[in-house]
């Protein structure tokens, strides 16, 4: 499967937003108002992982109508701090069948060059005590546990704060 990176559009929203659904449980899923409040806040970075053009048509049929996007893979958002000069990954989304694809290592990769080109030295992130394959990921690509954040999520689901050097 090809992908290709693009900044987050408008129309996108939807479909992000059905992504976060399937990715995350109920009550931790970002609801509408809170992804748009994301995404409008000052210093936010959105990318968008989108199947390279006719690919995946047979395959997903797209439905104008619906609002919704099928050649859409993932996405991630980033808030930059200029003034700290840190960035902090606020959701890193991939669909089921487009994950162990290089998707999550694209997206990763370009909001990491997007801090460093607005002079962000460290990116930090939560992820769950108790999903292994995110904590996998994320130490992978050179993240290492902070602190452990008790409740972070609802009461007793724990967040990892964890974090990378970028310069």
């Amino acid at each position: 499967m090809s992908f290709d990176l693009r900044p987050y559009q408008e129309p996108d929203f939807e479909t992000l937003w059905q992504i976060d659904q399937q990715c995350f449980l109920p009550g931790i899923a970002y609801s509408k108002r809170e992804m748009n409040m994301f995404l409008r806040r000052s210093g936010a970075v959105c990318l968008v992982a989108e199947e390279t053009a006719n690919e995946g048509a047979a395959l997903n049929p797209s439905n104008p109508d619906s609002g919704i996007n099928p050649h859409i893979l993932g996405f991630v958002i980033v808030h930059l701090h200029h003034q700290k000069a840190a960035a902090h990954v606020i959701t890193i989304d991939v669909l089921s069948r487009a994950r162990r694809l290089g998707v999550g290592t694209a997206l990763m990769a370009a909001a990491e060059k997007r801090a460093l080109d607005c002079s962000c030295t460290v990116m930090h992130l939560e992820a769950a005590a108790d999903n292994d394959s995110a904590l996998a990921f994320y130490a992978r690509h050179g993240y290492t546990i902070l602190r452990k954040v008790p409740d972070y999520y609802a009461p007793g689901a724990d967040a990892y704060t964890m974090t990378k050097p970028l310069a």
